[in-house]
């Protein structure tokens, strides 16, 4: 059981990490495609 949980705390945390680092990837993308449109 606790392997179980350590998987899934573990497997959550990183879903969490690239969640976080795809929303940082759209952010620049979105500020990018502002920039160009604004231009």
């Amino acid at each position: 059981m606790a392997n179980t949980d350590m998987l899934a705390q573990l497997s959550h945390f990183t879903t969490v990490e690239q969640l976080s680092s795809m929303n940082d990837n759209i952010t620049s993308m979105l500020d990018h495609s502002n920039a160009q449109f604004n231009n």
